[in-house]
């Protein structure tokens, strides 16, 4: 696996599968005639690249032969059991596109981002940042800003898909915990505008060359597990490669 993407397995629990690459992919014909989404080729070429990677996803994680039909919003409505999210940026001619998914027994929600750096120009930095997150930004050397800002922009979007909820991206503060590693950050995320169950959340987030990346999951707690019915019907997961539990990668 290219470099590029060995980062979604740091910022990820291996409970979940990924896949990721150029929005460059081969789609089946089946695929694209059923998938009736009427947009530009360009929208349209990234739109079925993310659904091709979600499949790629779902097969690593056990789950094939599946339809992934498409909600009002273009959102993937994903299959009874699966978490998922998916994420894709251009640039120019560039592109890049990732899946992600887990199960629904271990997890309530996944949220993942990615964003080129350099197309979040700092004339639109005050539309996204809190008066907290630019004091902090500024703080920053002038060569760690734009990574900075763009790793709490991606935060903030991966917080918003895990939840499954719209947000104002100025709602909710994204602020740095401890580096992991040197590649990854870790942040907290604390809603502004009302309490939220779901808050304070935590992302990871790490870039690397142009792009940056950040991923949030929703953990359920072991009470939670324990009482989800053995009987509800799910997928058959492979496993081979995922983990029961919430564990991180490290290195």
């Amino acid at each position: 696996m290219p470099a590029i993407d060995c980062i979604w397995r740091r910022l990820l629990p291996d409970c979940i599968a990924v896949s990721a690459g150029s929005g460059a992919i081969s789609v089946s014909r089946h695929y694209e005639e059923r998938s009736g989404i009427a947009m530009g080729d360009r929208r349209r070429s990234e739109f079925l690249a993310g659904r091709a990677h979600a499949h790629a996803a779902l097969t690593e994680l056990g789950v094939s032969d599946l339809e992934l039909p498409t909600g009002p919003d273009r959102a993937p409505l994903w299959p009874d059991g699966i978490r998922g999210s998916i994420t894709h940026a251009s640039k120019h001619d560039c592109s890049y596109v990732a899946a992600a998914v887990g199960r629904s027994e271990v997890l309530r929600g996944i949220g993942i981002d990615v964003e080129f750096i350099s197309a979040i120009r700092p004339q639109a930095w005050r539309q996204f940042l809190t008066a907290r997150e630019l004091e902090f930004v500024r703080k920053l050397s002038i060569g760690d800003r734009a990574r900075s800002t763009a790793a709490i922009w991606c935060a903030k979007e991966a917080g918003i898909k895990a939840i499954s909820q719209i947000l104002e991206p100025c709602s909710i503060e994204v602020l740095p915990l401890e580096r992991l590693s040197d590649a990854v950050q870790h942040w907290s995320l604390k809603r502004l505008d009302s309490p939220e169950d779901h808050f304070p959340l935590q992302a990871r987030t790490a870039c690397l060359d142009d792009l940056a990346f950040a991923a949030v999951t929703l953990p359920r707690s072991i009470g939670e597990r324990l009482n989800i019915k053995a009987t509800i019907a799910q997928p058959t997961i492979r496993t081979e490669g995922t983990s029961n539990g919430l564990g991180y990668r490290h290195g």
